[in-house]
């Protein structure tokens, strides 16, 4: 069974007979239930039609593509230095490839290199001296380029802590909090 109607199939299981429309859209499913939900990936969402949801899509894939874009022009040289002056390790295009990935994510990391190459980016810096990060829970969260220097000393070596921050927003500022206090 492919993904797409297995992710139907459980959509329609969730929603039943309640799904007024659905369609599949650039790898994603969009449903509409008869009481006006819009659902993208069986998760609700806030827009209002169909239409709307197809925009998001559309406009979330273009913006992926461009800062992919953005992350696979860099300057290999300028990362390769960025790996050298913060770790003693052997560097290989898979290492390389590796950091460029997470930057591009905006997991929430205390890696100076994946800090430096997203520094790197200029479509990647949405304030001046600040950093934001998509968390689990698919909040964003932005702090100051001296927070994460705070963060990225204190938690070195502390990945357990680094997981529970990226859960979700409470989590966050929970440890942010307790590190600034």
């Amino acid at each position: 069974m492919k993904f797409d109607t297995l992710s139907k199939s459980i959509a329609e299981h969730v929603y039943g007979d309640q799904l007024s429309d659905k369609v599949d859209y650039c790898g994603h499913f969009i449903g509409e239930t008869v009481t006006g939900i819009i659902l993208i990936d069986k998760v609700e969402t806030t827009f209002d039609s169909v239409t709307e949801a197809k925009e998001y899509i559309k406009q979330e894939d273009l913006r992926k593509a461009v800062v992919r874009e953005l992350y696979e022009d860099m300057s290999t040289t300028a990362i390769v230095n960025l790996i050298k002056e913060h770790h003693d390790i052997k560097i290989t295009d898979t290492l390389i490839e590796s950091y460029v990935s997470l930057a591009s994510s905006k997991l929430f990391s205390v890696d100076p290199v994946i800090h430096g190459i997203r520094n790197m980016n200029t479509l990647d810096v949405i304030l001046e001296g600040k950093i934001d990060y998509v968390l689990e829970d698919q909040s964003v969260v932005a702090i100051s380029n001296e927070t994460q220097e705070s963060l990225n000393n204190i938690l070195t070596n502390k990945p357990e802590i680094v997981e529970y921050m990226r859960e979700n927003k409470n989590n966050f500022l929970r440890i942010i909090r307790e590190t600034q206090g």
